[in-house]
């Protein structure tokens, strides 16, 4: 009998848990709550109406794109 785990076909790095995303943003984990509560966050999924995950490559894509909306959130001088 076989102890490997089933291939899904991807890496278990491919989603991020909002704990692994805020680590990724350097940002606070409270922080990354917020942003991803308040859908700024691309890719974010939301199980059994409680846990949150994230795709990696919508947040890898959203920070290559380089630009934020005018309303994100974030406090300019």
């Amino acid at each position: 009998m076989s102890t490997e785990k089933p291939d899904t076909g991807a890496a278990e790095t491919d989603v991020l848990t909002v704990e692994e995303l805020a680590k990724m943003l350097r940002i606070s984990r409270a922080s990354a709550y917020r942003a991803v509560g308040s859908g700024q966050v691309p890719g974010t999924v939301r199980i059994n109406g409680k846990t949150l995950r994230v795709s990696r490559r919508a947040v890898v894509a959203w920070l290559a794109q380089g630009s934020v909306s005018p309303d994100d959130g974030v406090k300019r001088r």
